[in-house]
C-alpha cells in the first residue's frame, strides 16, 4: 500500500535536475513511478523505479526508495538494495506498463 502522501508528491508533479560540477545540465520531469512495499529491518521501505523525461525528450529510469524511520517517508536514490523477487516485480511491472 502506498502512503496518500507519496501519491499526492507524484499527482503535484515531480521535477528534477542532474548536476555535473556544481551546475545544473538538465532538467525534467518524472513521468510515472512503481513502488513496491518491503519491509525489512528497522522501518518501512518502498523500493520503485521513476521513469525520467528530460527537457530535450530522452527517457531513462531511476532506481530509488521511499524510507520511513519513524520520522516521516524520506525519498533516497543510492544504494537501492532489492532482494530477487522485488527486482523482478518491478521489472515486471515495467514490463506490462510498456517501458520496456
Amino acid at each position: 500500500m502506498i502512503p496518500e502522501i507519496i501519491k499526492e508528491k507524484y499527482r503535484r508533479g515531480r521535477h528534477f535536475k542532474t548536476r555535473y560540477q556544481g551546475k545544473v545540465r538538465h532538467y525534467g520531469t518524472v513521468e510515472d513511478y512503481i513502488l513496491i512495499p518491503h519491509n525489512g529491518g528497522q522501518g518501512k521501505y518502498l523500493k520503485g523505479v521513476e521513469k525520467l523525461r528530460y527537457e530535450d525528450g530522452h527517457v531513462e529510469y531511476r532506481f530509488m526508495y521511499w524510507a520511513n524511520m519513524g520520522k516521516g517517508w524520506k525519498w533516497g536514490q543510492f544504494c537501492v538494495i532489492l532482494p530477487r523477487e522485488l527486482l523482478q516485480e518491478l521489472f515486471n511491472e515495467m514490463v506490462k506498463r510498456g517501458w520496456i
